[in-house]
């Protein structure tokens, strides 16, 4: 994600993604390209969805 993202230093501030075991390492990739990296809040859906 790093490599692909690199090119595009300059334009990206901001990553946001789900909650997957590829995004483990979120932090690293937001060091390298130097944007803020978002992860979704987990919250428990109502009985009436």
């Amino acid at each position: 994600m790093m490599a692909l993202l690199k090119p595009f230093e300059n334009r990206v501030l901001t990553i946001t993604s789900d909650n997957g075991r590829e995004f483990a390492g979120h932090k690293e990739v937001a060091r390298a390209v130097n944007a803020y990296f978002y992860l979704p809040t987990l919250f428990i859906m109502g009985t009436w969805q």
